[in-house]
């Protein structure tokens, strides 16, 4: 979700966020020891013939100064997926964490 010029889509944001209480919820639940109800599976949609897969997911690519995990410099940085790109502010939320936004690739 982009927020530029004051602009941005609160429903979005609002529907993403009650999306991840769900999952959080879920996966605490299966390590608790209590996966699915028989009564949830019973309205599940039912998948056929599939198989994983991967898909693209929006996240910035860059050099990335001052990394906690992947150290001071990295020149070919790809972040965890992106959430919030604030524009206005100069900031990216990503899976992971918080950046400062530099000067924009002019590519």
């Amino acid at each position: 979700m982009i927020i530029q010029n004051g602009h941005m889509n609160e429903a979005s944001i609002r529907q993403n966020i009650t999306l991840m209480k769900a999952l959080i919820h879920d996966m605490e639940s299966f390590l608790e020891g209590t996966g699915p109800t028989q009564e949830t599976l019973e309205q599940a949609p039912v998948i056929g013939n599939w198989e994983p897969a991967k898909r693209d997911i929006p996240c910035l690519y860059g050099t990335i100064i001052n990394h906690p995990l992947l150290g001071e410099v990295v020149p070919a940085g790809l972040t965890s997926q992106l959430w919030l790109l604030n524009l206005d502010q100069g900031w990216a939320r990503t899976l992971s964490r918080y950046y400062k936004l530099g000067k924009q690739s002019e590519t």
